[in-house]
């Protein structure tokens, strides 16, 4: 099958489909065949699932059509990266939900927005520069940061200084997101 890139809702529709699937991981190729901004746009409605399974695919399926754009458009790449980036910021008006996810799988898929990004996410956990002070979306950015730690450990090896206050809070989520990221820093 493949994504009417045509019609809005429709595609909505065939992606909730392919997400929700019990054979999504053998579907994803339908989502990355062809990727255009109507899939990028379709997946990123799912990135605010309360389904923890239906958004961990969504993260997946952004992760694999991102790198597959940036291999035919990195432009275009660039421009879905600050999309993310800027649905952090207060500023934009957005929540972000999912975005600092999305952000870590895709920086963990695709060597070259790797390359250009990683320093980008670490920021929204310092204090000194963009420290998001909304704790569910600062867990969002260290599990982001876990995501890409777990293929490309020496991108996250600089972000263990910003991670030992997150040892001090009472909630017991933010100590295990970190010492799950320290043991990815050897």
């Amino acid at each position: 099958m493949t994504l009417n890139n045509n019609n809005r809702a429709l595609i909505k529709k065939q992606i909730k489909d392919i997400l929700t699937s019990d054979q999504c991981e053998s579907r994803l190729s339908e989502i990355t065949g062809d990727p255009q901004m109507s899939t990028i746009n379709a997946l990123m409605t799912f990135l605010i699932s309360p389904d923890p399974a239906i958004k961990n695919r969504t993260i997946q399926a952004l992760a694999l059509v991102v790198s597959k754009i940036a291999g035919q458009d990195i432009e275009q790449a660039r421009t879905i990266m600050r999309r993310l980036f800027w649905s952090l910021n207060e500023e934009s008006g957005a929540v972000g939900w999912g975005a600092a996810e999305a952000i870590g799988e895709i920086l963990a898929t695709n060597d070259q927005l790797a390359a250009e990004y990683h320093g980008i996410l670490p920021t929204f956990i310092n204090p000194e520069i963009s420290y998001l002070e909304h704790d569910p979306l600062l867990k969002e950015v260290l599990l982001g940061i876990e995501r890409l730690g777990h293929k490309r450990p020496d991108l996250i090896k600089d972000v263990k200084p910003l991670l030992e206050h997150f040892l001090t809070k009472e909630d017991a989520e933010f100590k295990k997101i970190v010492l799950r990221i320290l043991s990815l820093i050897k």
